[in-house]
């Protein structure tokens, strides 16, 4: 089943418009694709919603003119999120993509979690 955009996880369960960053970020995505700009959805962590904590959500990635890859925010580019910084181009330090936050779990090393080290249970 397709629901239309803005139906579906945070729309009408009690979550409110703006929690739809896969939908916003994937919307942005197909118009970036539309105009021939490569362009992807990424999972991760935002840093920039609440001081100290790593939010899961959804931004989209995309080659810039100058051959660069750069994270958009479509739910921040609402204006419903004061951040300091271009929702165009997210510094990577703000936005823990999911890959990297794997990696840095398997390693025992998780300082984006406020976890000094992971300690995994073995089978």
């Amino acid at each position: 089943m397709t629901l239309p955009l803005g139906q579906g996880r945070g729309s009408g369960h009690g979550q409110p418009p703006e929690a739809v960053a896969v939908q916003r970020s994937l919307l942005l995505c197909a118009l970036l694709r539309a105009t021939g700009t490569p362009a992807r959805l990424r999972a991760g962590y935002g840093t920039y919603f609440v001081e100290g904590f790593h939010d899961d959500h959804w931004v989209t990635e995309y080659r810039a003119a100058d051959g660069s890859w750069r994270l958009a925010d479509a739910q921040v580019s609402t204006g419903l999120y004061d951040v300091p910084f271009d929702p165009l181009d997210v510094p990577r330090d703000r936005f823990v993509v999911a890959g990297q936050a794997w990696r840095a779990c398997r390693t025992g090393l998780s300082p984006f979690l406020g976890l000094r080290k992971v300690t995994l249970p073995r089978r």
